[in-house]
């Protein structure tokens, strides 16, 4: 299965662009690696906010050897490859035929392929909750609660995994129960860190609301899951799909993290963002191969249907990249010779920021001057000038 891996590689190489994302975290994730290199974890964009709280450290901390913007991308892709190689690895021991459909699913989805080169934590959260998985799996529950650990320090979501872990521990009372305070203790240093010094957020349970359960829910059946695989349109047929496969397939680990996972994001206030739903795409990716191969076998007792959609997943995903790469790479080619955005509508900020700079540079604006932006991190990666955003000048 390692054409599909090197399948898979190659089409994020075509997929690669150097711009940076615009929605603001990524700037964050980098600025903060480089306030780590300073020995601290301030918000460089504004330092008179106390020691930043609201993203974990892992992906920051892992940030610190790029030299530039630009790299730390390719970090990112590298936690890529190595989530595809993990993911290979975890499959290996289903079927060949529901382990083949699995990996094929995973490693092209479009939105895994595009998260490739956003420095943003789900890929890293992938592998690393992927490694937690493998080895919760062959009961190494020590080893798993280490990842775990690194999972929950990743994305605070990772704290489903923890807790996962936790409940195993319980069931299979034999192992060493200290692993049970592996979670407790983490989760609370991160919170009580927050609480103390009243950083850049981690009031996590505001963002909880049961009412939004069924709002979150529909998006997910209707739209969401179907996303992640490029098809919003056939969404509820994957749903459907994938409920056989959970059915055909009991997998006690996979089912308590994911509905824990689930149960979470029912309620959060920003549930529908499909983003937030890609570290799990490993696991659904497994109930939607064991969900196909039933109806395949149910129809034609072979495995002719997994194998044409196996086929025509790819081949959709190679059409479209393909066909994207060239003005891909023009971009790529225009911002690393002359800081050039493209003219997309999603890139103007990036330009106004760029404005921004080129205004300030002719005006001789003291670096001392605070401004208001948008985005705060994303107007101090491009000017390099302190900046607050917009939402904390209304909250105040």
């Amino acid at each position: 299965m390692k054409w599909i891996i090197i399948g898979s590689i190659l089409l994020a190489i075509l997929a690669f662009s150097v711009l940076p994302f615009t929605g603001g975290d990524n700037a964050k994730y980098y600025l903060l690696s480089r306030s780590l290199r300073q020995g601290n974890y301030r918000e460089l964009w504004n330092p008179d906010m106390p020691i930043h709280t609201h993203f974990p450290i892992t992906l920051p901390a892992l940030l610190i050897p790029a030299p530039n913007y630009t790299s730390s991308k390719i970090i990112i892709f590298i936690f890529f490859i190595l989530s595809l190689f993990a993911y290979m690895y975890y499959v290996k021991d289903y079927k060949k035929s529901i382990g083949f459909m699995a990996l094929v699913l995973f490693a092209f989805s479009p939105i895994l392929r595009e998260y490739s080169h956003y420095v943003l934590s789900e890929i890293p959260y992938i592998f690393f909750s992927l490694m937690a998985l493998i080895l919760a799996q062959k009961k190494r529950y020590i080893l798993a609660s280490i990842f775990a650990i690194i999972t929950f320090y990743t994305r605070i979501i990772g704290l489903t995994l923890l807790l996962t872990i936790a409940i195993l521990v319980i069931i299979d009372w034999n192992k060493p129960k200290f692993v049970l305070l592996a979670f407790p203790v983490f989760a609370s240093v991160y919170f009580i860190m927050g609480l103390i010094l009243k950083g850049g957020g981690s009031n996590y349970l505001s963002y909880i609301n049961p009412m939004l359960f069924f709002i979150n829910f529909r998006a997910f059946t209707t739209n969401i899951l179907g996303k992640l695989f490029g098809i919003p349109q056939i969404s509820i047929i994957l749903f459907g799909i994938m409920l056989l496969g959970i059915w055909k397939y009991r997998n006690r680990l996979i089912e308590i993290y994911a509905g824990l996972y689930m149960l979470v994001l029912m309620m959060w206030k920003w549930g529908w963002d499909y983003r937030l739903y890609l570290p799990l795409l490993p696991i659904f990716a497994i109930w939607i191969a064991y969900g196909i191969y039933n109806v395949s076998q149910r129809i034609t007792k072979d495995n002719i249907i997994l194998g044409w959609t196996a086929g025509l997943f790819i081949l959709g995903n190679l059409s479209y990249t393909v066909a994207t790469a060239p003005k891909t790479w023009e971009n790529n080619r225009l911002w690393i010779q002359y800081r050039e955005p493209p003219t997309d509508l999603k890139y103007m900020l990036i330009r106004h920021y760029l404005e921004a700079k080129k205004m300030i540079e002719e005006e001789n604006i003291s670096e001392e001057q605070m401004f208001m932006a948008q985005k705060s991190a994303m107007f101090y990666l491009f000017t390099g000038r302190k900046a607050i955003g917009v939402k904390d000048v209304n909250a105040k």
